[in-house]
């Protein structure tokens, strides 16, 4: 790997934010079916179905990938701090805006129950939402992405380069 700026071939990737969203789109569809798969597995109801809850998170993951993408790709060596902390950073953003996704998902399935809620009760509901995925999910999740981040500017940007010129 490069380690001089001048000669780093990953800063001079034209298309980051694509290939960012890109990545952690199907990083997160492969963890929301592990994750899915695990539930299932341990005898648990799903509270939202396999198709909505992957496509959800997706689309989540991809939008706080191309947003967070110049950060991870373009930055500087010595660069595996940095990008840990903005994979870390991107995913306990993107959590919230995934709880919402999901508190939408569960009123247009549930709306015979929904009807008679208040907007009082439905915030309280976000809220529940919100700490549980954060605890049960959020940290151990913000770790790995931090991971991942890691992985695709210090292995992945240079292969996809490498193949680019084969």
């Amino acid at each position: 790997m490069a380690t001089n700026v001048r000669s780093d071939r990953a800063l001079k990737i034209q298309n980051a934010r694509i290939l960012t969203g890109v990545y952690f789109g199907l990083l997160a569809v492969v963890f929301t079916l592990l994750l899915d798969a695990t539930i299932y597995l341990l005898g648990l109801n799903q509270i939202l179905p396999l198709f909505e809850g992957t496509l959800l998170a997706m689309l989540v993951a991809t939008v706080f990938g191309m947003l967070f993408g110049e950060k991870i790709v373009h930055a500087k060596s010595p660069f595996k701090r940095h990008v840990f902390i903005w994979g870390w950073l991107m995913t306990l953003l993107a959590l919230p805006v995934y709880d919402i996704g999901f508190l939408l998902f569960y009123v247009m399935q549930h709306s015979d129950f929904i009807v008679s809620m208040s907007l009082m009760t439905l915030l309280q509901l976000y809220g529940v939402i919100f700490l549980q995925s954060f605890v049960l999910v959020g940290f151990w999740l913000a770790i790995m992405a931090g991971f991942a981040a890691i992985y695709l500017r210090a292995r992945l940007v240079y292969y996809i380069i490498d193949s680019a010129d084969d």
